[in-house]
């Protein structure tokens, strides 16, 4: 029995299609290199969020600009916060208010900015991923969201030179 059969007997997801969250499966393999390469192997949002955005002019304008302009249209409707970022699960001390802040700067964030609050995102895409509600079904709606992340965190990891 395949993985991809296993899945829809069990969780009885009878349209079940891989290509429907294909980009949060490599999620997690790309998550694997950039933790290993760009965070000693164990990566902590509010240690490596700042380091990695102190760093931001390695990384190309163009390429964050696309993925910040995704996330705020996502979170950001007529100036204010949308429903999907006031739901988006952040732990206490993950700073959320930071995230929000940079968002509502708009087109005025910094470059350095931007690339923290896209990788506080990317951190909490991954943590609500793994220890969030476990719901394959909800997870459709999340693909372009893994999407974006990966586009932003393979480009850090080969500026990076790791």
């Amino acid at each position: 029995m395949t993985e991809k059969n296993w899945i829809k007997r069990r969780f009885d997801y009878v349209e079940f299609d891989t290509k429907n969250i294909e980009s949060i499966l490599l999620f997690s393999l790309i998550w694997n290199i950039f933790e290993k390469g760009c965070c000693g192997n164990f990566a902590k949002i509010n240690i490596h969020c700042k380091l990695i955005a102190r760093n931001a002019n390695l990384l190309e304008v163009e390429v964050v600009n696309m993925v910040w302009k995704y996330f705020l249209h996502r979170y950001i409707v007529n100036g204010r916060l949308s429903e999907f970022f006031i739901s988006f699960e952040f732990n206490p001390n993950d700073n959320k208010a930071k995230v929000e802040n940079i968002l509502l700067k708009g087109n005025n964030a910094s470059h350095a900015e931007r690339v923290e609050a896209l990788l506080r995102i990317c951190f909490r895409l991954k943590n609500n991923l793994t220890h969030g509600i476990k719901d394959v079904g909800r997870l459709y709606a999340q693909n372009e969201n893994f999407r974006q992340a990966n586009i932003l965190l393979m480009h850090v990891v080969e500026r990076s030179g790791v």
